[in-house]
């Protein structure tokens, strides 16, 4: 995970060695008052065009701390009379003791040699004046060791603003032989007036020996951190966008594998210096609960993939269809493909040939067909085309009457109703044989 800026609180101490540090670039207002000491000065490299010196000298003379102008240097001439000079920073002493050889016990030349009980000890014998380190020594200035440091003892308390060390590693329980103790660091501080500890330590009787970040904890660790004492708990993680509360939890997996489970929410920021890119997705890793819905348009889809499978039965509406000239009918045709018929002329009916194929067609013979009417021509119906197929009620005068009675056509009628209907009745018969009954006429 990469942001745009490193806070000061992500950077490891001793992190920034030389090789991170670019020519030139520590300037003036990098450097800490006072921290350039003789130690950081090359063999004369500072020149007398560099030095505070409020006059040019002669020869002969020596330079010399003025009172004045601030503590600068001054060209002075040598006493021509004895002068007592006490020994500062400029009296190396290469030893833990040096000797000087008096005429008496009781005169000592007018070397004075001064200090504290706590600075220096000195001692008289012989003529012989004995400087040494004491027991307990307090150095009230700067104290610059060019050598090896060595501390012997149970306890070493450093009380300082600023603590640096070059050294990028430190080592912990040096004289560790076992895997029996915690290794780490711890701070304290204060919460609601009750003094708690957290910190990091790599947890030895944990399986895996996990590093392990903690707060809360009321007691002080000694050479192992209580995990079950009295406030103790996870400390949350915050690097970043990334956080987690009550520690990292889960598995944080290696770099040739492909997921990272467990380290929180990365909420904003970017994947390895850019935007995720399809390279970083693998295969098959877009499942659909990762699509949100109305997501997918019709840019997202290739050319001929919605295909019969992906359409549901009775999806396709009219709505849905490309439109279609007017009159035209979609038709299969001699390929199997659908296809549109061209629209058909006035007057001309749809047929079928043998194979299937459709036409449009002008109706002709004895019928035609003009503007949605049919009309027949004249007399070419024939009996032979209406036998049985015309009913009485189909016909305007559907039945006759014979002497006031009514009959059907296709009824029968009596001889018994037409006997009657001839009594009734004056007939005149003309060139007429009647049989089969007794008639009166007057």
């Amino acid at each position: 995970m990469a942001l745009s800026t490193i806070p000061k609180d992500s950077i490891a101490a001793d992190a920034i060695d030389g090789t991170k540090i670019a020519d030139d670039a520590i300037d003036s207002e990098h450097y800490t008052d006072g921290s350039i000491d003789l130690a950081h000065m090359s063999s004369e490299s500072v020149d007398e065009d560099n030095l505070y010196i409020s006059n040019s000298g002669s020869n002969g003379q020596f330079l010399q701390k003025q009172s004045g102008n601030n503590g600068g240097l001054t060209w002075a001439t040598a006493a021509t009379s004895n002068t007592t000079y006490t020994a500062g920073d400029g009296l190396d002493l290469s030893g833990t003791e040096f000797s000087l050889e008096l005429s008496t016990s009781s005169n000592i030349g007018g070397v004075i040699v001064a200090g504290t009980a706590n600075e220096v000890d000195v001692s008289y014998s012989s003529g012989t004046a004995t400087v040494g380190l004491p027991s307990d020594v307090t150095i009230g200035n700067d104290l610059t060791v060019t050598g090896d440091l060595t501390v012997n003892g149970d306890t070493t308390t450093v009380n300082t603003a600023t603590l640096s060390v070059e050294d990028p590693l430190i080592i912990l329980a040096s004289g560790n032989s076992a895997d029996s103790v915690d290794v780490g660091m711890y701070a304290k501080y204060v919460e609601s007036s009750t003094t708690k500890y957290a910190g990091m330590f790599r947890d030895a009787s944990a399986t895996g020996d996990p590093w392990v970040f903690f707060d809360g904890l009321e007691a002080a660790p000694t050479t192992t951190v209580n995990t079950s004492g009295t406030g103790y708990d996870l400390a949350d993680i915050s690097a970043g966008s990334i956080t987690a509360a009550d520690g990292l939890t889960g598995t944080l997996q290696t770099a040739s594998q492909t997921n990272i489970t467990g380290v929180g929410t990365i909420s904003t920021g970017v994947w390895n210096g850019t935007a995720i890119a399809s390279s970083y997705i693998a295969a098959d890793a877009i499942t659909g609960a990762k699509i949100a819905d109305d997501a997918i348009d019709s840019e997202h889809y290739t050319d001929g993939s919605i295909d019969t499978a992906h359409i549901a039965d009775n999806q396709v509406t009219l709505a849905k269809m490309a439109g279609l000239a007017r009159g035209k009918i979609i038709y299969g045709d001699a390929s199997g493909d659908p296809a549109a018929l061209a629209a058909g002329a006035n007057g001309k009916i749809l047929v079928a040939d043998a194979n299937g194929d459709l036409s449009w067609t002008t109706l002709s013979g004895d019928a035609t067909l003009s503007a949605g009417a049919l009309t027949i021509a004249s007399g070419s119906i024939e009996n032979a085309m209406l036998a049985g197929s015309i009913a009485n009620s189909k016909l305007a005068n559907d039945g006759i009457t014979i002497a006031g009675v009514d009959c059907s056509l296709g009824d029968t009628i009596s001889a018994a109703t037409i006997a009657a209907a001839i009594d009734s009745e004056t007939m005149t018969l003309t060139n007429t044989t009647m049989d089969g009954g007794t008639y009166s006429t007057s």
